[in-house]
């Protein structure tokens, strides 16, 4: 019964993501469904607490929430971390100019970078690097369509070299933190996490 239940949650995942391509792509549907974005975060999420033992991932989703939104607070105020940029409207609530949503964000995709390199390798060092590589990877997609729905926009609407290298790092710092916990993430919670967000963004990207 459980099973079953997991397949339907890691299946609305997607599926909502692939409901959120229509959206974005058709004009009278964008402004709602740009609004929709945190509450999307949200339910992914609750996804991951559904498959994960949330007693042992409370402190570390905290810690990779805090991270997150620091080093995008600190992007945002001094533009010497990822490069100039500014948060817009479509990630919802912003605290100091720096939507809380971000968090969460770092977090879940950290979740699926880590368990889908867990699959690949089961060297830690290579698990490490691999996850950040695919959340470096996903990061190259997302900018584009950040930039054309209000997500975030960069200075001379130009995605620095330095955001990536930084993405590289902070992945790397949040993947390490992620070390002792990652035999706990499901490669079905993962894969369901990288490919709903693959679609999303590759299709936007067409």
């Amino acid at each position: 019964m459980r099973n079953h239940k997991e397949n339907i949650g890691l299946a609305l995942l997607i599926i909502i993501n692939i409901v959120g391509v229509v959206g974005f792509r058709s004009d009278c549907l964008l402004p709602y469904f740009k609004s929709l974005t945190p509450f999307n975060l949200l339910f992914s999420l609750l996804i991951c607490f559904f498959y994960l033992p949330w007693r042992s991932f409370i402190s570390i989703f905290l810690l990779l929430f805090s991270i997150g939104f620091g080093v995008e607070f600190l992007g945002v105020k001094t533009g010497l971390l990822f490069g100039s940029y500014e948060y817009g409207s479509t990630l919802g609530f912003k605290w100091y100019n720096v939507p809380l949503i971000i968090g969460v964000n770092w977090f879940v995709l950290a979740i699926g970078a880590r368990g889908c390199a867990n699959r690949i390798t089961e060297n830690t060092i290579f698990q490490v690097l691999c996850a950040a590589l695919f959340m470096v990877g996903l990061d190259y997609f997302i900018e584009p369509v950040a930039m054309k729905y209000d997500f975030w926009d960069w200075s001379q609407n130009k995605v620095p070299l330095q955001n990536y290298f930084m993405w590289f790092l902070v992945s790397i710092l949040m993947q390490i933190l992620l070390n002792k916990r990652s035999i706990q993430i499901p490669f079905s919670l993962a894969f369901a996490i990288l490919i709903s967000q693959f679609i999303f963004f590759g299709a936007l990207l067409l």
